[in-house]
């Protein structure tokens, strides 16, 4: 379980730098990093941002010591997938479930990925 946390987190960081990379080169003022990115925030973020942050926090997971051994993981499933369409299935999950839009993005992001592989393969 712990190493499962230490994967997931390692793919939220990657992630979250990627969209702030993004938002920064929008953004010609000031702007601010927020300190975790919750469900909210990765609805209100326009549909290429979030295809962005989707293809980093899989960049993320895939990066990781023995990700290929690793069958649970949703990289398998998600390789052949666009960064447009792994950002709908986070979108739709999200939406989907707005009690937990305050949940850490990192975490509501897995739950969507492994939710599309699992209908995916039946």
């Amino acid at each position: 379980m712990r190493h499962i946390q230490k994967s997931l987190w390692l793919g939220v960081i990657l992630g979250a730098m990627l969209v702030s990379a993004v938002l920064a080169a929008q953004n010609s003022g000031e702007f601010q990093i927020e300190r975790r990115l919750n469900g909210k925030a990765i609805i209100d973020l326009k549909d290429n941002d979030r295809a962005l942050y989707a293809i980093g926090f899989m960049d993320g997971l895939r990066a990781r010591p023995n990700a290929e051994a690793e069958k649970w993981v949703p990289t398998n499933c998600t390789t052949p997938m666009t960064g447009i369409q792994m950002s709908e299935q986070i979108a739709k999950y999200i939406r989907d479930q707005p009690a937990r839009r305050d949940s850490a993005s990192g975490i509501l992001t897995w739950n969507a990925l492994v939710e599309a592989c699992k209908k995916k393969i039946n």
